[in-house]
């Protein structure tokens, strides 16, 4: 079974750029899935290019190179985090990381800075949901024993309504990490009559 891996290598700001430009970084057999002046991302089937950046590191010792790599299921996005110096590698992180899929439509109406407060936001809610979805229990009874509840996130469901201006977000959390995102206008005439309904049915 074939798995794909995205390996992003970031080293000092410009490094890329002016290797890239000037033809000096051989990258095969491996593919270049992008790149910027900071930070070249290569994908690659089934294997993590560590013997490539190894070389490249030994070839530029003065290089602090930062090295994450990530796989392609977006629903258990499990990340890992390397430094690489001198033709040596150090693992100084890993986990599990939320994975966004969102339209360019959404950011073109938002915003960058916005779009990024949402991510923040949405990431600690749902993180706030399932640290507090452990600690429940589906019944404490009056005897010795309680009803635990077996909790696993890709049991949950979770879904999430932000507001920015007349804009509505939604945001799906599908699994461990995948958070889908949606975006609606908001009808204030609607949202008005809504609130009349509501206020109606509480105080009949």
């Amino acid at each position: 079974m074939s798995y794909e891996y995205f390996t992003v290598i970031s080293a000092s700001p410009g490094f890329w750029e002016k290797k890239i430009k000037s033809q000096k970084v051989k990258i095969a057999p491996f593919e270049i899935y992008n790149y910027n002046k900071d930070s070249i991302t290569i994908w690659s089937d089934n294997i993590i290019p560590e013997q490539y950046i190894r070389n490249l590191s030994k070839e530029y010792p003065n290089e602090n190179f930062k090295i994450k790599v990530y796989g392609d299921d977006v629903h258990n996005n499990y990340v890992y985090l390397y430094k690489c110096k001198n033709g040596e590698s150090k693992l100084v992180n890993e986990g599990y990381e939320y994975c966004f899929s969102m339209d360019t439509s959404v950011i073109n109406k938002i915003g960058t800075k916005e779009k990024n407060d949402f991510i923040q936001k949405v990431a600690r809610l749902f993180n706030e949901v399932e640290r507090s979805a452990e600690k429940v229990h589906l019944n404490i009874s009056t005897e010795d024993s309680w009803d635990n509840v077996d909790f696993k996130n890709e049991d949950f469901y979770i879904s999430a309504i932000y507001r920015i201006g007349n804009l509505r977000l939604k945001a799906y959390k599908q699994g461990i990490t995948h958070v889908k995102v949606e975006i609606e206008s908001i009808d204030a005439g609607h949202e008005i009559k809504l609130l009349n309904e509501l206020k109606e049915n509480l105080h009949p």
